[in-house]
């Protein structure tokens, strides 16, 4: 019941809160550069920098009108996920530093999350079992466990103490490969050696933000874990959330 209602609580923020912030964020961006383009001196190199700069922050903005397009209309408007998310990284520094005028960094944190797991869901991409890699935090292991499930997912003794076991149980015969991982670096590092299509990542709002950023160049899936006992400490993953997405993109 508490996984439910916090599930709930995630799901009740929408992607409005970020799409208006990044909007917002691009009349500023563009002053910003007006007044750099008064302030120093012109010549020929400055003059190429300005416009590239202007041209991007234009690009970045047809970028996030297609993507409220998509998300709006279910449909693929958007760029290709590398363009698209580097894009966003632009605006996603300065929309942040707005919204915190009006709102925690946490539900700034899961609207982004949402917005961008809709716009990859616009995708409709399919993915065969061997190209999903699915990231799991460590503290979604029993703290008191004895196995290392950390080199090896398929050690967990299931005894059923934390959602490590029910997670082998829906990912077996899929061929999708399982890590848990203890942080970004880790995680980086396993999509270099790995080299997957898609990556379903389970962690709290910090982590998947940042590891949304940086995997730019594959489908990122991001889903909230639950913290019963807080942050960091024996979490759980929310199960309806992980079948739906599974089901959702594995290739039949």
């Amino acid at each position: 019941m508490e996984e439910d209602m916090q599930a709930k609580e995630v799901k009740g923020v929408k992607a409005r809160k970020i799409v208006f912030f990044q909007i917002a964020s691009i009349p500023l961006l563009a002053a910003i550069l007006m007044i750099v383009v008064h302030l120093v001196k012109q010549c020929t190199w400055m003059i190429v920098l300005e416009t590239a700069a202007g041209t991007l922050l234009f690009i970045a903005a047809v970028n996030l009108i297609l993507n409220i397009l998509s998300i709006v209309s279910g449909k693929n408007l958007s760029f290709p996920i590398r363009t698209n998310f580097m894009l966003t990284r632009m605006l996603l520094p300065s929309s942040l530093l707005m919204g915190r005028a009006l709102f925690s960094h946490d539900v700034l944190h899961k609207s982004f999350i949402t917005y961008s797991n809709k716009v990859v869901n616009s995708k409709n991409a399919k993915f065969k079992g061997h190209e999903i890699l699915l990231l799991l935090p460590r503290c979604i292991q029993n703290a008191d466990c004895k196995n290392a499930v950390i080199k090896d997912i398929l050690l967990c003794a299931s005894c059923g103490k934390c959602d490590v076991s029910e997670i082998n149980k829906i990912i077996a015969g899929t061929g999708i490969k399982a890590a848990v991982v203890t942080g970004g670096t880790q995680a980086r590092a396993l999509l270099s050696e790995l080299k997957p299509k898609a990556v379903i990542a389970v962690a709290c709002e910090r982590e998947l933000v940042s590891g949304i950023i940086d995997s730019h160049m594959v489908y990122v899936y991001g889903l909230l874990n639950v913290r019963p006992n807080g942050p960091c400490y024996n979490t759980r993953a929310y199960m309806p959330d992980l079948k739906g997405t599974i089901d959702s993109i594995l290739e039949k």
